[in-house]
C-alpha cells in the first residue's frame, strides 16, 4: 500500500545542497551522493562574482564553508577557486556543474539566485 502512495501521489525528493550529512554542502560529492541515495533533484545556490560568473553557494561570506573570509562578489572567479572546502573540492561554478553533469540526463537541479542587498543613501 505504502508504495502505491509513493508512485501516484507526486512527491519529488530534493536534495537540499546535495547531501550535506554525508560530504560538503555544494560539492559535486555531495551532489553526486544525493543522487545515488534517490534525489530526484538538487537544490543549489547561485551568488554572482566581480566579473559575473554564477558561483555555487549559499552563503556570501565563504567562511563557513571554506574557512576563509571571502565575500563571493567582491573577488573574480579565478581568486574564488583557489578557496577549498573540507573534501578538497574548489568552488565550482554554473558552467562547471552542467559540464560535470553533461552525461547525466537524469541529473537535475533547482537553482535559487540570491542577491546581495545594496543599500542607497
Amino acid at each position: 500500500m505504502l508504495g502505491i502512495f509513493y508512485f501516484t501521489t507526486g512527491f519529488v525528493v530534493v536534495g537540499h545542497r546535495g547531501d550535506p550529512i554525508n560530504a560538503p554542502e555544494e560539492t559535486f560529492q555531495s551532489d553526486d551522493i544525493a543522487f545515488s541515495q534517490g534525489a530526484n533533484y538538487v537544490e543549489l545556490d547561485l551568488h554572482r562574482s566581480a566579473d559575473g560568473v554564477l558561483v555555487i553557494s549559499h552563503d556570501r561570506d565563504l567562511q563557513r564553508i571554506t574557512g576563509q573570509s571571502v565575500i563571493v562578489s567582491s573577488q573574480p572567479f579565478a581568486q574564488l577557486q583557489t578557496l577549498h572546502q573540507a573534501n578538497g573540492e574548489p568552488m565550482h561554478s554554473l558552467d562547471e556543474l552542467f559540464a560535470h553533469y553533461q552525461n547525466n540526463p537524469n541529473a537535475r537541479f533547482l537553482l535559487e539566485t540570491k542577491k546581495n542587498r545594496r543599500w542607497q543613501s
